[in-house]
């Protein structure tokens, strides 16, 4: 679902216009990445619905997590739409990320795919296209444990969880991917072997905000928030319009949209204050359990507190 960059003119003309203010009288606005992303959407809405104040908020629309990531090791985003795992890697890259709002959880979006098999037993001696990073690796162990299989029963491919090639060149039995290509797959005529809807609560997509930018962007944060919400809200109560104002981004058809969001849990504000308010249980799970399979793999070398990690504090008010 990787879309090109697009919005950098938007964001220039923004700060010319922010330029003719006087120095003193607010900071910078806050600076945002997000690629394209279904939980993602709704701050993108918001924006293109004229609820954002372009004083306060600028979002910048990469092609990956991984540009986004770059944006922030750069300097040039103060936050970035990511996954758990990803906010992970950052912090170890010495890029201080608070979360401040659960974007969606997993609940059947990440899907194993098969080409033949129909039981998770008949996984084993085949090869399998997983993405190298902790999530695929999780979505592997979470398969595997289920199969009744150990990891020298199947061959691991590395692959990119996006792009069908290796899978239409033949190079693949199964594949770990999500929505759209696992839509795709699946009408093609591939086979849903397992998915995250056994084990929710354990893929979480998450606005990230450094934690050095946090007191002195405060008012935009909420208000991106509160956009975010705004627009959710629209999709909830208005779905089949907001369906095709959504599918520009996503590259679909209107008619595409409600399927890409089947297997997504999208948090309203009171749930959002449940995962976000320490301790909360499920949040420090899921987060125990990505950040051990990252030690494993090198990609960290200390256990994080999910204490630090988390705040409700820019949710809107009033609603438990």
């Amino acid at each position: 679902m990787d879309a090109p960059r697009r919005q950098f003119l938007r964001f220039l003309a923004a700060s010319s216009l922010l330029a003719g203010l006087p120095a003193c009288s607010r900071p910078p606005g806050l600076r945002i990445a997000g690629h394209v992303w279904p939980g993602y959407e709704f701050m993108f809405l918001a924006r293109d619905e004229g609820w954002l104040d372009e004083r306060l908020v600028n979002l910048f629309e990469t092609s990956s997590a991984s540009a986004s990531l770059q944006l922030l090791s750069t300097g040039q985003v103060d936050a970035a739409a990511l996954t758990l795992d990803e906010m992970l890697l950052a912090r170890e890259q010495g890029i201080p990320l608070v979360a401040v709002l659960v974007c969606n959880i997993s609940v059947g979006a990440d899907k194993v795919i098969s080409r033949t098999a129909r039981k998770l037993q008949d996984l084993r001696g085949q090869r399998i296209g997983v993405e190298t990073t902790a999530l695929g690796q999780l979505i592997l162990n979470k398969t595997l444990a289920a199969a009744g299989l150990n990891a020298d029963e199947v061959k691991v491919i590395p692959v990119d969880a996006t792009d069908s090639g290796p899978w239409h060149a033949g190079e693949l039995d199964a594949m770990i991917t999500f929505e759209p290509l696992a839509g795709r797959l699946l009408r093609e005529g591939g086979i849903e072997l397992y998915s995250s809807r056994y084990f929710p609560d354990s893929i979480f997509d998450l606005l990230t905000v450094r934690a050095d930018r946090l007191k002195q962007q405060d008012a935009a944060i909420r208000h991106l928030v509160a956009g975010h919400f705004r627009a959710l809200s629209a999709f909830q109560t208005n779905p089949v319009d907001t369906a095709y104002r959504l599918a520009r981004r996503l590259e679909v058809t209107g008619q595409q949209v409600p399927e890409l969001y089947r297997g997504l849990q999208l948090p309203d504000v009171a749930a959002n204050r449940i995962y976000l308010t320490p301790p909360s249980t499920r949040l420090a799970e899921a987060t125990r359990t990505l950040a051990d399979l990252m030690i494993k793999n090198g990609q960290l070398h200390l256990m994080p507190d999910p204490e630090v990690l988390f705040t409700a504090a820019y949710l809107p008010p009033g609603e438990r």
